[in-house]
């Protein structure tokens, strides 16, 4: 098993306060990481000096993962008429036996 790949990121000037790391593309073919995770959460705090800065380090894990299927598209838009149709169809096909029925009694 090898290691996995790390890449890292570094933000300088940044004053001290309360960040949130936000992935705004995912790589193809991983999950897109949860932007609640509390892991994603940086204080930047002073350092003990004042050329001293605060490092911090947080691991976010890029899962792979299955492509879901998209909901919506013209695959809905296609069941949709052709339910339509056929219960529009029903209905004719309904009517037309109970005016039937009726004339022959």
């Amino acid at each position: 098993m090898t290691a996995p790949s790390k890449t890292v990121f570094e933000f300088t000037g940044l004053k001290y306060g309360n960040y949130t790391l936000v992935e705004i593309r995912t790589p193809d073919g991983y999950n897109t990481v949860d932007p609640n995770s509390e892991n994603l959460k940086v204080k930047v705090e002073a350092g003990t000096s004042a050329t001293h800065a605060t490092i911090v380090s947080r691991n976010v894990v890029n899962l792979a993962g299955a492509t879901l299927p998209e909901t919506g598209g013209i695959g809905t838009t296609i069941f949709t008429a052709v339910g339509s149709v056929l219960m529009v169809g029903a209905a004719i096909l309904y009517i037309t036996k109970k005016r039937s029925e009726d004339c022959a009694n």
